[in-house]
């Protein structure tokens, strides 16, 4: 027994419509790749490459400050190598400073100033907060401690 000619087309379009249908979406599907803690850390605070960071809030010892101009005009940018997630990265500040960084703990960044007169400077910023758009930082020298709020453009 035969089928009619418009039943057999039908039928076909609408197998080769579903294989087309299949293949597309096999084709489309993605697979997400989990970071683990640190790459996160590493991806929010540098994002592809690099990112730049403003001030949003400040205080000292707790209490907030009223941000000046060159306060809000400030920028820091983070870079990573690129692929290299564990390898130190570095920073440049919009008042000269170059220097390097590192993840030591999953909230603790070691940073290093590198061009200070007088040779390098480290120093420890724990983060108390971080995301692809917000970090939150805090740093203590000679018994004051001095917190950051940051945004990224």
């Amino acid at each position: 027994m035969h089928l009619p000619k418009q039943l057999f087309r039908t039928r076909l379009l609408g197998k080769i419509s579903m294989v087309a249908i299949l293949i597309m979406g096999i084709a489309c599907n993605k697979t997400t790749v989990s970071l683990s803690s640190r790459e996160q850390t590493v991806q929010y605070l540098t994002g592809t490459g690099n990112r730049y960071w403003k001030i949003r809030e400040l205080y000292i010892n707790g209490v907030q400050q009223t941000l000046t101009s060159a306060q809000l005009d400030y920028w820091k940018v983070y870079t990573v190598p690129i692929g290299d997630p564990d390898a130190p990265g570095s920073f440049s500040t919009m008042d000269g400073y170059i220097g390097s960084w590192e993840l030591t703990q999953p909230d603790q960044i070691t940073e290093r100033i590198l061009n200070l007169p007088n040779g390098p400077v480290s120093y420890l910023l724990k983060i108390l907060k971080l995301g692809t758009y917000e970090m939150d930082v805090e740093y203590t020298a000679n018994g004051v401690v001095t917190r950051t709020v940051y945004f990224a453009n």
